[in-house]
């Protein structure tokens, strides 16, 4: 469904990103994981055309990006950033609506339908009971729900997360992965999230792609690329690496005073 191909990409000075290449097939959740400052934003950010690479392309369906208009990116990928700022005083179901967007013509408001996409997407994320405040008084967790809800009413065959669960709880993480997870399955809807999180994406993702140093170090299912030699060799850091006994998914624990700063 996506395709990287020899992606470079730097800033001012060093290179970011350096003749990464990749694919993703249609229907598969893969999760980008890596240490701080390797890649894994600037790369999402290439997904989505946010930002042009300085070598290599990005393709969706065999269409190269730089050849298509946002709008019609935006029929094609929804995305929820780590860095959307909402300067206006909207409600929440104002946010959501704003989803709809890519599917109105012109000056078109939205219609009854529209509204019940809305509605159905702030059900699946349970913020439904906020749809009505502003969305400036919600707590950090409650706002990312809204934005995940936004990506849903927006209805693309593939969704692109930066850390989606960095501001939520416990049970939130939960709700997230498993309405990502049964989306992905029922729905066939392709995931694609940078997270922090080891351990969620192994134990939720299909397949991973592993970052260092701007490059794919590793690629495949959870436990063929989170292994005890793959993350000490990439973070730098003792572990222990085993499988949770509940699920079998590869997990990570880190060894206590074990990491030299």
């Amino acid at each position: 469904m996506i395709q990287a191909e020899d992606l470079s990409f730097r800033y001012d000075g060093d290179w970011v990103l350096r003749d990464l290449a990749f694919s993703v097939q249609k229907g598969d959740f893969l999760g980008i994981v890596g240490p701080n400052g390797t890649g894994k934003t600037t790369l999402l950010k290439l997904l989505y055309r946010l930002m042009t690479p300085q070598r290599g392309r990005v393709l969706i369906e065999g269409k190269d990006l730089t050849q298509m208009t946002r709008k019609e990116i935006s029929k094609k990928i929804a995305v929820v950033s780590q860095e959307t700022q909402i300067n206006f005083p909207f409600v929440s179901l104002e946010i959501v609506l704003m989803g709809r967007s890519p599917h109105l013509k012109g000056l078109q408001f939205e219609r009854k339908g529209d509204f019940e996409i809305a509605r159905k997407a702030m059900e699946l994320t349970d913020t439904f009971h906020v749809a009505h405040r502003s969305f400036n008084e919600l707590s950090g967790g409650e706002k990312q729900m809204v934005f995940i809800a936004r990506a849903l009413a927006q209805e693309t065959d593939l969704i692109l997360f930066d850390e989606p669960t960095a501001n939520l709880d416990i049970r939130h993480q939960v709700i997230f992965y498993d309405l990502m997870t049964t989306l992905n399955i029922e729905n066939g809807i392709t995931v694609i999230t940078v997270s922090h999180d080891i351990n969620l994406a192994s134990e939720f993702c299909k397949n991973i792609v592993l970052l260092n140093q701007g490059r794919v170090f590793a690629l495949g299912k959870p436990d063929e690329v989170i292994t005890k030699a793959n993350i000490e060799a990439v973070y730098q850091t003792p572990v222990l690496v085993d499988q949770n006994p509940e699920t079998s998914a590869p997990r990570v624990t880190l060894l206590r005073g074990k990491t030299t700063p």
